[in-house]
């Protein structure tokens, strides 16, 4: 019997308004294969420089178990006209899957942010300083099948997710 790797794929399509950011538009496209991940992320700032970088852990059987966990550390600058964040942080996450090919997972990010003004203006950010701490919760509800095929003695393996329910806190 021969094996063949099917890769699988999933594409993600963000838009976004931040007072600081203003528009932004996010487009993911990510490759799944039975012994990688491969993806390319494009992030879109009218009128803005932006630079991201993201390295990120997982582990699909933490502890032996039905658990999977994540960890990862980011850094995002963005350039305005008259003002320039530094973003820094941590993420945390823990998911399992459940019954009938359903998936949870729970993030926890903690980010430091940094203001820094390239001429004089007022900032409206709710806090005296220039350095905000920021953390986030997010749960995520989804599906995730897993078909299995055998076609003249060829096993084939492709992967589905959908998203049910997307929660993010602050």
């Amino acid at each position: 019997m021969a094996f063949r790797e099917q890769s699988t794929g999933s594409l993600a399509v963000g838009f976004g308004y931040s007072s600081i950011d203003k528009s932004s538009f996010l487009l993911e496209s990510m490759r799944r294969t039975f012994w990688a991940l491969e993806g390319l992320s494009v992030f879109c700032i009218s009128f803005r420089k932006k630079s991201n970088f993201n390295l990120s852990l997982t582990d699909p059987f933490f502890l032996d178990r039905n658990l999977s966990a994540s960890a990862n550390i980011f850094t995002s600058k963005l350039e305005g006209k008259s003002v320039t964040t530094d973003q820094q942080g941590i993420g945390f996450g823990l998911g399992f899957r459940a019954a009938n090919d359903v998936y949870h997972r729970l993030t926890y990010n903690l980010t430091e942010i940094r203001l820094i003004r390239q001429r004089t203006i007022r900032i409206s950010t709710g806090e005296s300083s220039e350095k905000l701490v920021s953390s986030a919760i997010g749960y995520r509800l989804g599906i995730e099948k897993e078909i299995i095929a055998s076609i003249h003695q060829t096993v084939t393996l492709q992967k589905f997710q959908k998203p049910i329910l997307v929660l993010v806190g602050m």
